[in-house]
């Protein structure tokens, strides 16, 4: 019998058993081998254990990286860093302004710093290193196009624009990671409202006239060649725009009476082969009056 003085007794989610901590840490270290999957599987981790549980998980997946699957120190540091980042981003629930804006500069800030101690470990200066770098990736790629194509290829012109482009490239892969994970979070319920990264919040974020209108400048002015060096910043655009093109697309499915299944192969289709196309429906997005119907079918 409960006397009416008696304080309720709260409930506490209990501790994951080892075997779930290390499968999920096996997880994590395949999402760091790829670095591409790395925020999808850390997410996956924050999103099924309470703290610190989903940490230890990320720890084990580092070690595994490393120990198992071979992989440099260096590039497990920096996956491992990033897709915690993401994980934490997305469930604490931080607002996406900021969200966007704090894994973007802390994947570009851990990148920087792993290749200026790689740069002075070698007694290099960090510009000459990553010049050094790209230079010997596309020789290995030369090389194995002449072995695989007889079709002739500008290598050295390819070398200036990864050189010079590489780091604005890069924003956008970092850009296009997180939003992978948020996106897969989305739609198999990992999040929910009133977080910002939910479903529902992400159909109702709010697509951007003025960013079309930008990409689309940058888009004239690199194709008729006005202003040079502009092409790593049209690849920040594509990436947005990619993201604005997804935020339509789940408002036009919201509309349908759509399986999850059926749901999921559109996503599948829209980042492959439909990539470019998603673009071009996130430059014209801001236009689409899809919202009216948005509270009745998410």
């Amino acid at each position: 019998m409960r006397l009416d003085n008696d304080r309720p007794v709260e409930q506490q989610t209990p501790a994951p058993d080892f075997f779930s901590v290390l499968s999920f840490g096996v997880l994590c270290g395949l999402g760091i081998v790829s670095f591409l999957f790395s925020p999808l599987a850390m997410l996956w981790a924050h999103t099924r254990m309470v703290e610190p549980w989903p940490k230890l998980a990320a720890v084990i997946g580092a070690v595994v990286a490393i120990s198992v699957f071979n992989q440099s120190p260096a590039v497990v540091v920096l996956s491992f860093v990033y897709g915690l980042v993401c994980a934490d981003t997305i469930t604490r629930g931080i607002s996406r302004p900021i969200g966007f804006l704090r894994v973007v500069a802390v994947g570009m800030t851990i990148t920087t710093l792993v290749i200026v101690f790689l740069a002075r470990m070698e007694n290099l200066d960090p510009w000459a290193f990553w010049v050094r770098q790209v230079s010997e990736t596309v020789d290995a790629l030369a090389i194995q196009w002449q072995q695989s194509s007889t079709e002739p290829m500008d290598w050295n012109a390819w070398k200036q624009v990864f050189i010079h482009e590489g780091p604005f490239q890069y924003v956008a892969l970092l850009l296009l990671t997180f939003w992978f994970a948020v996106g897969a979070g989305a739609h198999f319920g990992w999040t929910e409202s009133p977080n910002p990264w939910s479903a529902n919040s992400l159909k109702a974020m709010p697509l951007l006239k003025s960013a079309s209108f930008v990409f689309l400048g940058l888009f004239v002015v690199v194709a008729f060649r006005i202003i040079p060096g502009l092409s790593g910043l049209l690849g920040i655009g594509r990436a947005w725009m990619f993201v604005q093109g997804s935020v339509v697309l789940s408002r036009w499915l919201g509309l349908r009476n759509l399986t999850r299944p059926q749901k999921t192969l559109a996503y599948c289709l829209g980042i492959f082969p439909g990539f470019y196309a998603l673009i071009g429906l996130g430059v014209i997005g801001p236009w689409f009056k899809l919202r009216s119907g948005l509270k009745e079918k998410t």
